[in-house]
């Protein structure tokens, strides 16, 4: 069971908005299989509905926006994901996303060729292009993290997970 969604799309779970181009919505099969609610603005007017959904495929000019859990996250800015596809499973909150994927909050970016993202670990997977490296950067806005380039181990030190491949 299937559901697209075509021009200025905007699906709201979980804390985040996704907004694109276009969204192939696949729903459970029957009541009794896993899944969870997810609300779908297909048009401008605002149409929507609740349903079970357990995955959502978006295309074209995807940007997801995560509000802000705590005052920590408002004060270090908006956090905003791009790129010109994302898969996600809804039951595990695993994000894949392609085609120039950009993870960016404030000043502060992660990009790469594929990231995946695990949305109930706060983890994230970025995997380079066979010409080209993933990039971080990191505002340094916190007096715990001192100047200079950031390491890996300084950010293990943060409790913050990188890997590239």
């Amino acid at each position: 069971n299937t559901a697209v969604f075509v021009g200025n799309v905007k699906l709201d779970e979980r804390g985040s908005t996704i907004h694109c181009d276009k969204a192939t919505v696949y729903f459970a099969k029957n009541t009794k299989a896993k899944a969870k609610p997810v609300k779908v603005a297909a048009n401008a007017q605002g149409d929507s509905a609740m349903a079970n959904v357990k995955r959502v495929v978006a295309e074209g000019r995807v940007v997801i926006e995560q509000k802000p859990k705590t005052e920590e996250d408002r004060k270090a800015g908006k956090r905003l994901a791009t790129a010109g596809r994302v898969d996600y499973d809804v039951n595990t909150g695993v994000v894949l996303m392609t085609v120039r994927p950009k993870i960016t909050q404030g000043k502060s970016y992660v990009q790469g060729r594929i990231i995946t993202l695990w949305r109930d670990e706060e983890r994230l997977r970025v995997e380079r292009g066979p010409h080209e490296r993933g990039k971080l950067y990191i505002e340094n806005t916190q007096s715990s993290l001192k100047a200079g380039p950031t390491t890996a181990r300084t950010l293990k030190r943060k409790r913050m997970t990188v890997s590239t491949r």
